[in-house]
């Protein structure tokens, strides 16, 4: 029989708690979590240096001599809607910081 927890040692949490506890050791979270940050930092690092487009679109959008803004809209990490704005860069000027 389970002895009854001693009442000078404070609240214990509830069992549903204790158990979830028992079940999942602190160092596969502490991994889980550390995944999660590099999967991150790589998907960062994407961004930062332009690769989220596939080589294929990148070659659609030099064939059509594409100039205009691409959006991408994601929830629950699925793509949920994508859209492109033509005419975005007005001025000869504005494409300047990509002619490089």
């Amino acid at each position: 029989m389970p002895s009854l927890p001693d009442p000078s040692s404070g609240p214990s949490p509830p069992l549903a708690l204790q158990a979830v506890e028992e079940t999942v050791p602190p160092n596969r979270a502490a991994a889980a979590r550390a995944a999660d940050g590099q999967v991150f930092l790589e998907l960062r690092r994407k961004v930062q240096e332009s690769e989220l487009l596939s080589a294929s679109t990148e070659r659609l959008l030099q064939k059509i001599r594409f100039s205009g803004r691409l959006s991408i809209v994601v929830q629950n990490g699925r793509v949920f809607k994508t859209g492109y704005e033509e005419g975005y860069f007005h001025r000869k000027n504005d494409l300047g910081a990509f002619n490089t």
